[in-house]
């Protein structure tokens, strides 16, 4: 778990958590994203969807672009999604994602928890660039786990 970074006071709850490794560009601007959920059919969604954003055997991807029509990007995510999910479990959070997440969101709002929950912010493109994403690593977080504040010998002056 080298790449995990975990802020001061951050909580993990048992479940499990995903690290998300992307690029931009020429591969430059590296950046990670990390995720924590509950079941293990919630992360393989999100690992599903992080795959659409990384280079497949024939080189094609969502990853590493512009897109101007959201609504267009969210709805052929989920449609691919519904065609190549096969596990029944997985299929369920599918469609829980589906309705109690993505199902009220416009295409803008999609893109941004797209950011938020696998891409990471565009460094040196405009709104609407998505990175393209090299790696993915789950890990199982056996216990609720709260990173611990560092003990800085720091005095108040008044």
């Amino acid at each position: 778990m080298n790449n995990v970074r975990l802020n001061p006071r951050e909580k993990l709850s048992k479940g499990y958590l995903i690290l998300f490794t992307s690029w931009e560009n020429d591969g430059d601007q590296y950046r990670n994203v990390h995720v924590n959920v509950k079941t293990k059919s919630e992360a393989l969604v999100l690992i599903e969807i992080a795959k659409m954003f990384a280079t497949n055997k024939e080189n094609s991807s969502l990853g590493n672009k512009e897109h101007d029509d959201f609504d267009d990007l969210k709805e052929s995510i989920i449609e691919t999604l519904k065609e190549n999910i096969t596990n029944e479990d997985v299929k369920v959070a599918l469609d829980n994602y589906v309705s109690d997440v993505w199902n009220e969101m416009d295409g803008d709002d999609f893109y941004c928890w797209l950011i938020d929950n696998i891409l990471n912010e565009p460094v040196e493109y405009d709104y609407g660039f998505c990175r393209k994403v090299e790696e993915i690593e789950l890990y199982e977080v056996l216990e609720d786990f709260v990173m611990p504040a560092p003990t800085i010998p720091l005095r108040k002056v008044e």
